[in-house]
């Protein structure tokens, strides 16, 4: 899969909002309590309720947390869409759904709509392949035919998740793709309690091989590990990045000791028995340049141990088909002399995986292209809405704030400042209708 759209609209107080990956990163920008955090919450909602059960779906719809209060969007529907290139045969993909929020005297929580379009690359036209309206649903069931065979449909489920169960598809693989696919938010918070050895206890390494807590690191020595030993490319390609933005870290060493091999006398208690619960320990040994000896991984600042979990996120991604990363904040802990090359590092190691990223610094400006950055619409009513610069006015804004002898950036957040009182100044880069 390789992301291009994703709209997203009745989410707390996000109203209307669609993002265009045109590059691997795009980035929110604004003021805090702007909804930046918000909106990537609702995207990863929205994925999650793709994958949930029936049931959890009734309780996602009736959850109180996310739940639309705001006077603007208290009425909406909560709506998800996004298009996408499949991987197979480079059709065009689009997918979308939306519900009713609970109401009072327990009426709503229901879906209302769904929509399944396919392209092939070689057409113009998309086809209808799912589409629903409230409690009728309908499916393709040949390519030569029309979307009118009726499917039996609850108000908690989707007819995508029933479609998979019946497996009688001839495009099944569009719909796995998208229940495969995961969103992940990476808040990056919590590093200096990260790293930590840790003892597998659930005799699944496969599985969660190259699974850790992206928000503090947790388990991040045994995917760089399992990294080291089975993809020695994306292991390079990490070490090459981390030492690129650190250059006085000169050598990366994990290692694994599992404890029932190297105690000895207790190879008698595993002969005759059906499983053995693994006991293994990982760390990552780090040689800097001005130290005399390595040491754990541990003991770096907890800048550097965000960039070494932001960077393993990236790499891994595909192995976990993560297709869109979520970033909070990113600039938090990192030099701004920095930040442009990381932006770089992550550009050139991204691979299927789209980044977006929330921030609330202007050095973002100087760095990404103004097309991709999705600034924080001011709004007398409190809803969030994300809008680019116009693009007649992008080459108007440059010529602007040298004139004022400023960064695009610090121009741009002035004119957010001023837009407190008076729109209009903003208003004339970006539509904030």
């Amino acid at each position: 899969m390789f992301l291009e759209k994703i709209r997203i609209d009745g989410f707390r107080n996000i109203i209307d909002t669609t993002i265009h990956f045109n590059e691997y990163i795009s980035a929110l920008l604004g003021f805090n309590n702007y909804g930046k955090s918000n909106l990537l919450d609702g995207i990863e909602f929205a994925k999650n309720f793709i994958d949930r059960s029936p049931k959890r779906k009734t309780r996602m719809m009736i959850d109180s947390t996310r739940v639309p209060i705001n006077n603007a969007t208290a009425n909406k529907d909560f709506l998800f869409e996004m298009e996408f290139i499949s991987k197979y045969e480079n059709q065009y993909v689009k997918y979308g759904f939306s519900f009713e929020w609970i109401k009072n005297e327990e009426k709503g929580a229901c879906i209302k709509n769904e929509i399944l379009s396919i392209k092939p690359q070689n057409s113009s036209k998309y086809k209808s392949y799912i589409k629903r309206d409230g409690e009728n649903g309908f499916y393709r069931s040949t390519l030569s035919g029309r979307v009118d065979n009726k499917i039996d449909i609850k108000e908690n489920e989707l007819i995508l998740n029933k479609l998979i169960e019946s497996d009688n598809v001839f495009y099944s693989n569009v719909l796995q793709e998208i229940l495969s696919a995961n969103f992940e938010v990476n808040s990056l918070f919590g590093i200096d309690a990260a790293f930590k050895g840790i003892s597998i206890s659930n005799g699944n390494d496969v599985e969660y091989k190259y699974r850790f807590d992206r928000d503090n690191g947790a388990d991040i020595a045994r995917v760089i590990y399992n990294l080291h030993k089975n993809c020695p490319d994306k292991y390079e390609l990490l070490t090459n990045s981390i030492q690129s933005l650190i250059p006085t870290i000169e050598k990366i060493e994990p290692f694994c000791i599992d404890f029932k091999e190297h105690i000895v006398g207790f190879e008698a208690d595993f002969e005759n028995i059906p499983f053995k619960i693994p006991e293994k320990y990982y760390d990552i040994r780090v040689k800097e340049r001005y130290n005399n000896q390595s040491t754990s991984v541990q003991s770096l600042s907890s800048g550097t141990k965000r960039i070494i979990v932001l960077l393993t996120s990236v790499i891994v991604a595909d192995l976990q088909n993560v297709y869109l990363m979520l970033l909070e904040e990113l600039e938090n802990s990192i030099h701004p002399h920095l930040f442009q090359k990381l932006l770089i590092i992550l550009t050139e190691i991204a691979s299927n995986c789209r980044i977006l990223i929330s921030s609330h610094s202007p050095y973002l400006v100087k760095y990404l292209d103004l097309e991709n950055i999705y600034i924080a619409v001011p709004s007398n009513c409190g809803v969030a809405k994300f809008r680019t610069v116009k693009k007649s006015m992008r080459k108007s804004l440059y010529k602007n704030a040298e004139d004022c002898e400023l960064t695009v950036g610090d121009y741009l957040f002035d004119l957010l400042i001023d837009s407190i009182e008076d729109k209009s100044a903003i208003c004339s880069y970006i539509d904030c209708d």
